[in-house]
């Protein structure tokens, strides 16, 4: 029997597409307890994964709320087919930015203690795009803030703010090969995803011990795909009147949340067909031009060692890494997973 597999993300590395198209495809290898009433490939794939960050009120799960025996039961761990491998799928795993990843390491624990003989993969991506990729989710989300304020929120230490250490993931390798062991972790780079999905898939079912499914998986679909970029930084500023969400500290809007939500993905989507590509193309690599600036040479050490603990070649892909002047990777072409 298979060990478990947790993927545990990140944001914005085509979990999506891994969830629809592998984790919950009848045929693959994987498996989860999932109930016949969950439909939705996407739910079905993320099946289990909210008992380890989220309580029954729906607020982050305290650090003595967890229950691993119960979970594991939850899980289907007992229950899982012979010679399928059960999956625990979901982003959220790795932290969320707005919280600055503040319960990773509660999250990898509560893993540990219920699947202790798990392999773990964990998808990164070039920090540059990931930052552009992560801030348009941020104004999808009602977020009103400049991508620069995104950056660097205003804080006093009354509740976690995003900073730019959130992406250093030789820190969250870490935290997964201290639990799990150096064998046990999988570092796959989403750039990988983009230009061979057979490969990438290759190399998660050989890695969890499944075989790849037989038909091969569709690779230019992309799930989650960004908003409009001039529209959805026109609108950030009005963000906050019309809808209320956790982008904006759930402000007051003069629409309430249901109403104001579909009010304002709809302007974002609509209004975005009347802006030529031209000038959508300009505004995206505008604020591209402003991640570099801010970024700067930030995670050139983080991505050194992100190398040094996976083998990985991360320079290919067009990571920042020291001993050469950074490389000016291009904007995400096309549209953004």
């Amino acid at each position: 029997m298979p060990s478990p597999l947790i993927h545990i993300g990140l944001h914005k590395t085509g979990t999506s597409w891994l969830q629809v198209y592998l984790f919950a495809n009848p045929g693959s290898g994987f498996w989860n307890a999932a109930p016949d009433t969950v439909t939705k490939r996407k739910s079905r794939a993320k099946f289990g994964s909210y008992f380890f960050y989220r309580a029954p009120d729906g607020n982050v799960l305290r650090e003595d709320g967890f229950d691993a025996a119960a979970t594991r039961a939850a899980l289907g761990v007992e229950r899982v087919p012979e010679g399928q491998c059960l999956v625990v799928s979901n982003e959220r795993l790795s932290g969320h930015p707005m919280s600055n990843g503040i319960d990773r390491s509660w999250i990898c624990e509560r893993l540990h203690q219920t699947l202790p003989q798990a392999r773990v993969v964990m998808v990164v991506r070039e920090q540059r795009a990931m930052i552009l990729s992560s801030y348009m989710q941020y104004l999808k989300y009602g977020g009103p803030r400049s991508i620069e304020g995104f950056l660097a929120p205003e804080n006093d230490a009354r509740s976690p703010a995003l900073d730019l250490g959130y992406w250093d993931y030789d820190r969250l390798a870490l935290t997964y090969i201290r639990r799990f062991g150096r064998e046990n972790l999988l570092v796959l780079p989403f750039e990988m995803l983009r230009q061979d999905p057979q490969g990438f898939v290759a190399r998660i079912c050989g890695f969890a011990g499944v075989a790849p499914p037989q038909q091969p998986l569709p690779g230019t679909h992309r799930e989650n795909a960004s908003q409009n970029y001039v529209t959805c930084t026109a609108l950030r500023l009005l963000s906050p009147l019309i809808r209320s969400s956790r982008g904006n500290g759930f402000a007051p809007s003069l629409l309430g949340r249901r109403v104001g939500q579909a009010v304002h993905l709809g302007l974002q989507k609509y209004l975005g067909l009347l802006v030529p590509r031209a000038l959508n193309e300009r505004a995206k690599r505008r604020l591209f031009a402003r991640v570099e600036a801010t970024v700067g040479t930030a995670y050139q050490a983080s991505n050194r060692r992100l190398e040094e603990l996976t083998g990985l070649d991360l320079r290919r892909y067009g990571y920042a890494l020291p001993e050469e002047t950074a490389p000016r990777a291009q904007p995400p072409g096309g549209r953004d997973a």
